[in-house]
């Protein structure tokens, strides 16, 4: 019976010192909601909890990480919120000269998410060249954002056509293409594909639309889009870099 008890005292001692799933889910509310100065010491608590693996004590980190990222972002999200954009254009500037003070490893970490800003802020203010670039600096910090990334040189792609400069428009369509995981592709999108990397633009845009549109992702419609409108202008030269 005594064994037994001191067996109940050492659960609850374990169990009240390793961290809560229900206080990470209490701070997920909390981040979600923007309520970032109550999350963080609630978070801080638990981080100072006893650990089993170390992928409990990086979801926490994560998400102090983020909580920071809260912080970091809180005035220009209100902005952006309140649609005063030349405010937000102005914290910008700010935040732009905060970042420049901190160590390269750590501003870095904010850097994807302060360029998607911009480049929201530039659309809005109809500042088409700033935005342009505004998106391409953000391809420059994936960080695990590959798909918004891809979607990001799409954009890019259409917008250099627009402006008649199909060498960029190709060459950020190219960006777009090589984050395709070729390995698991189906074969007629590894034939579309090796067709366009060879400089085979028609004859890509002929594969792609045998294709059902049920099984094309948004990135080989806006391959095929881009095709249809661009393939009798583009060029091939130059095309073996690629490999």
């Amino acid at each position: 019976m005594y064994g037994l008890i001191i067996n109940l005292i050492l659960l609850m001692v374990i169990f009240s010192c390793s961290p809560s799933e229900a206080d990470l889910e209490e701070a997920d509310r909390l981040i979600e909601s923007r309520h970032y100065a109550e999350a963080l010491p609630l978070l801080q608590a638990e981080l100072l909890k006893d650990f089993s693996d170390t992928t409990q004590y990086e979801r926490i980190r994560h998400r102090i990480f983020l909580v920071h990222k809260g912080q970091f972002f809180e005035d220009l999200v209100r902005y952006r919120r309140e649609k005063a954009w030349s405010m937000a254009a102005v914290e910008l500037s700010r935040l732009d000269s905060v970042l420049r003070t901190i160590p390269e490893d750590s501003s870095r970490l904010f850097r994807f998410d302060y360029y998607i800003y911009h480049s929201e802020v530039d659309s809005v203010l109809g500042d088409r060249e700033a935005w342009s670039m505004a998106l391409y600096l953000a391809t420059q910090f994936p960080l695990g954002n590959e798909e918004t990334i891809r979607d990001i040189f799409a954009k890019l792609a259409f917008y250099q056509a627009e402006q008649a400069d199909l060498e960029k428009a190709i060459d950020m369509m190219d960006s777009m293409m090589r984050a395709i995981q070729i390995r698991s592709m189906e074969p007629s999108f590894k034939s579309a594909f090796y067709l366009y990397m060879e400089g085979e633009f028609e004859n890509a845009l002929n594969q792609l639309k045998q294709i059902p549109v049920s099984e094309k992702d948004r990135h080989w419609k806006r391959l095929e889009r881009f095709l249809e409108k661009y393939h009798n202008q583009l060029k091939q030269q130059n095309r073996f870099k690629l490999w």
